[in-house]
């Protein structure tokens, strides 16, 4: 090396402290220990000295503080935007709800439809198809169930029609109707 900075020597590496004023022998104390690790990018920046930081603003600078950024004054939005969305939230899972229920009404009445026509398809006179219905629904839907058919010749065909429960208050939903035909025996 030529110029004013080759009779310089390096120090070893875990001496170099930029922008601190304590001897080379001695160790930081524990609050400026975060400033005093700093090491410079640039190796030809090693004698460049960055202005000294005073003990204060490096307790300071070590010290928690609540952040005053935004991230503190939007406490509380997540609760509002949950509170926003909950309605939304509702009507879907209400709505999820009721096609569950319409569509567990529908597979009852097709139930109850084959099993009414297969009781006015015998030559049992004990059964009739209602009875048949009835027994083959839940006992919840049994109440709005309405059977109509009987035994005609050489085959026997039902309709069950069961109203649809709302899960929604005042909301009418409609009736599920399903037919089925059985061979006479």
């Amino acid at each position: 090396m030529t110029g004013p900075a080759s009779h310089r020597t390096l120090p070893p590496p875990d001496r170099v402290r930029v922008g601190h004023r304590t001897p080379p022998d001695r160790t930081p104390p524990p609050d400026r220990a975060r400033v005093a690790r700093r090491t410079p990018k640039d190796p030809a920046r090693v004698g460049h000295r960055t202005p000294p930081v005073s003990a204060r603003s490096a307790r300071r600078a070590l010290r928690y503080r609540p952040a005053r950024t935004p991230a503190r004054r939007d406490r509380g939005q997540v609760a509002l935007e949950f509170a926003g969305f909950l309605p939304i939230l509702m009507i879907l899972a209400l709505a999820a709800l009721q096609l569950g229920v319409g569509a567990y009404t529908a597979l009852q009445a097709g139930t109850a439809a084959r099993a009414a026509a297969r009781a006015d398809s015998d030559d049992d006179p004990a059964t009739t198809g209602g009875q048949a219905a009835r027994a083959a629904v839940s006992g919840w839907l049994a109440d709005d169930l309405v059977h109509s058919g009987g035994p005609g010749g050489r085959e026997a065909t039902a309709t069950v029609r069961i109203r649809i429960p709302s899960v929604i208050p005042f909301v009418d939903w409609g009736h599920a109707e399903r037919s089925s035909t059985m061979p006479a025996d």
